[in-house]
């Protein structure tokens, strides 16, 4: 499981390409195994493999001593190099939060494929600056670099936060440049717009 959650982490394929990486022996054993216990092997990696994903893309930040608001599992996931607080209720707190980070960094579950998760549009609607991965659904929302920052390559990462936090003007910007364009075109009343024109074209 280990083995193969790590190769999901960092090649993004599906689990029976994954599958290729086993020596034959390995892979004989797991063409054999009942129908349960196969989905079983597979739940099990797809499970893993995101926090694996994840926790790489965090390690990334550790010299920048990153601040991290989640529940009691962080404690054991990462080193005393990172901040570990309390969750923050996500009406009254998380905005706050959002506007207090010079950057705001985000990585999308691998389970999520080519999309995005709310975070991408929380962030930018505070007014504030996102540093996120390069989901494919990302450029039919955003125009990237102008208004979201986005890394290609979890090695990118540190670069990219110390160029942003040596560049206050051009942070501030993007930011701005950011929640225009939610404001614009990705508030809840748009979404509903879009809904109900779907419906009229097809039932009406």
């Amino acid at each position: 499981v280990e083995r193969l959650a790590e190769h999901l982490s960092f090649s993004h394929v599906s689990f029976d390409e994954s599958l290729r990486t086993l020596n034959n022996d390995e892979q004989e054993k797991i063409k054999v195994l009942p129908v349960q216990e196969r989905l079983d092997l597979e739940a099990a990696v797809l499970l893993r493999s995101p926090l694996l994903y994840r926790l790489s893309c965090i390690e990334k930040l550790k010299e920048f001593r990153p601040r991290i608001h989640g529940d009691k599992g962080w404690y054991e996931l990462v080193s005393r190099d990172f901040s570990v607080r309390p969750p923050l209720n996500y009406y009254r707190e998380l905005r706050l939060f959002y506007n207090a980070c010079k950057i705001n960094f985000n990585a999308t579950n691998l389970q999520m494929g080519s999309a995005v998760n709310q975070r991408v549009f929380d962030v930018p609607a505070c007014g504030a600056f996102l540093l996120t991965d390069d989901q494919d659904a990302l450029g039919e929302l955003f125009d990237i670099g102008k208004e979201v920052i986005t890394y290609k390559y979890r090695e990118e990462i540190p670069e990219l936060l110390k160029y942003y936090l040596n560049n206050s003007q051009e942070r501030k910007r993007i930011a701005e440049c950011g929640r225009e364009r939610i404001v614009r075109e990705h508030t809840y009343v748009h979404r509903i717009k879009i809904l109900i024109d779907s419906m009229k074209k097809r039932y009406s």
